[in-house]
């Protein structure tokens, strides 16, 4: 197997690669990110700027198979990934929590509504998930996160040989 080690957004990373051409191609890839930038590798990749902290993400993959969309198509395997030190940056659901409460007359609502919309931060005291792959889908049912002052999930699916995404967030 080709191992790599190197930097991934300011955090160690161990790649290792092991393809093997002989009859039907098969593949075996595995993945140790630790301590990166979150904030750094979501704007780069899609482009969102709106969460912060560091994370890690163990994985490891295999497939087998006579094409390029044979090797995606049969992608098996498991990632697991943890926030440290998370922020969602534009809304204080603490202070919105807080407010929530203490809601009794027609102004308090207002409020609420004016509040939510002047921004802050949350902290993510801990946000984790499990994803597993099986014939090129990536699906979690166990992605959370503790925001303090409630709890969000998410839960769906990635479809890698259609390029399709089906993911739903409840807060």
């Amino acid at each position: 197997a080709k191992v790599e080690q190197g930097k991934f957004f300011g955090g160690p990373a161990v790649v290792a690669l092991d393809f093997d051409a002989n009859g039907t191609p098969s593949m075996d890839f595995a993945i140790d990110v630790k301590d990166s930038d979150l904030g750094a590798t979501l704007a780069t990749l899609i482009n969102e700027e709106h969460l912060k902290g560091r994370f890690g993400l163990p994985g490891k993959f295999a497939s087998k198979g006579a094409s390029e969309f044979d090797l995606i198509n049969g992608l098996q395997g498991k990632a697991e990934f943890a926030v440290q030190q998370g922020v969602l940056i534009g809304i204080d659901l603490n202070r919105l929590s807080a407010q929530a409460n203490n809601l009794n007359k027609g102004a308090d609502y207002l409020l609420l509504v004016g509040s939510a919309l002047l921004g802050g931060q949350t902290k993510i005291e801990k946000a984790d998930g499990t994803w597993l792959m099986a014939n090129g889908v990536a699906r979690t049912d166990h992605t959370k996160a503790d925001l303090r002052s409630g709890f969000a999930t998410l839960k769906g699916a990635i479809d890698l040989p259609k390029w399709v995404m089906d993911l739903a967030g409840e807060a």
